[in-house]
């Protein structure tokens, strides 16, 4: 799945399909695996994003509930509920360690097209991490 989506964005010259790919790959892949399912994409995400009929053609297959309690916040909304409950470090996308699937395609694409190809696809960008709660 990785190498199809890292293929796609280097052909797009940009993230968002393949990011799609990989996201809807991950909830088909964990689906069988629980009860609920919760994504945490905002409303004003454009990359990725679950349409109505896939978060149900989810639920309907494997028999789990599709939850996206982020959905109907925007990005003012989301960054306020952060500063007042969560630690998070920011920085140059590049720079953040993060755990999620960039990591793995910003790999692909630096092994397979060279390094100016991650560039090319991937602008940067500020990112942020969460690292606590507020008062730990």
């Amino acid at each position: 799945m990785a190498e199809s989506a890292a293929e796609q964005m280097h052909a797009d010259g940009y993230p968002r399909g393949g990011v799609q790919q990989v996201h809807e790959a991950a909830l088909e892949a964990v689906g069988p695996e629980y009860d609920v399912v919760a994504d945490g994409t905002r409303r004003d995400d454009r990359v990725p994003t679950v349409s109505r009929a896939v978060a149900q053609s989810l639920e309907d297959r494997h028999g789990v509930d599709y939850v996206a309690p982020l959905s109907g916040f925007g990005r003012g909304a989301v960054d306020r509920l952060v500063e007042t409950h969560l630690r998070v470090e920011s920085g140059p996308s590049a720079a953040v360690p993060k755990g999620d699937y960039e990591t793995e395609l910003r790999t692909l694409l630096a092994d397979r097209w060279g390094p100016d190809a991650v560039e090319e696809v991937f602008p940067d960008h500020e990112q942020t991490r969460v690292v606590g709660r507020v008062g730990e």
